[in-house]
């Protein structure tokens, strides 16, 4: 198989901010890095014609170092209604021979 590797975890990461996770080291030039959001929620409401507008917050990672993702949450807010909560970010690392 061309996969060396697979390592995967989820890392909590405030709104509008960054974070780090710590992974078993690897060669940068030949793994790379996938995430989704696991969880992270906003509140929603009404827009000014009555329509429902739900909110989100949303997260990227990259590898920074061989043993090392970072990650950024952004920060989503429309008219009134505020989001909350921190997402969290699921990720997966695939390094190849």
């Amino acid at each position: 198989t061309p996969i060396k590797s697979i390592q995967r975890g989820n890392t909590t990461c405030g709104r509008n901010t960054t974070a780090t996770a710590t992974i078993n080291s690897v060669n940068t030039s030949k793994a790379f890095v996938t995430c989704s959001n696991k969880s992270g929620w906003g509140t929603g409401g009404h827009n000014n014609t009555g329509i429902w507008m739900a909110n989100s917050v949303g997260g990227s990672c990259r590898i920074t170092a061989a043993t090392t993702l970072s990650f950024a949450a952004g920060y989503n807010f429309q008219y009134h209604q505020q989001t909350s909560g921190n997402p969290v970010i699921a990720w997966e690392v695939i390094e190849y021979v």
